[in-house]
């Protein structure tokens, strides 16, 4: 799509994804999920075992959101393009 662009003046800060750190973040709750099981740990201990509990949100790549509505027009022009 060679005219395709973005409608929202909003972009990720810092990094453009948070996918990578979710994604490592989930295989290290599975991975803690999964030696528990085979360990014969008692059920209660897996039930109460949250993705939030193994990892840190602040640690992950992208740091919120920022707007550039108020950026000089030239620019605007440009982040706007996908």
């Amino acid at each position: 799509m060679a005219r395709s662009y973005r409608h929202i003046p909003i972009c990720g800060a810092c990094s453009d994804s948070d996918a990578p750190s979710k994604a490592k973040a989930n295989r290290k709750f599975r991975r803690l999920t999964h030696e528990i099981l085979n360990n014969d740990i008692d059920f209660f201990v897996v039930a109460d075992l949250r993705p939030r509990d193994v990892s840190d949100v602040w640690s992950f790549n992208k740091d919120g959101k920022f707007s550039f509505r108020k950026a000089d027009p030239s620019i605007i022009t440009l982040l706007l393009r996908k």
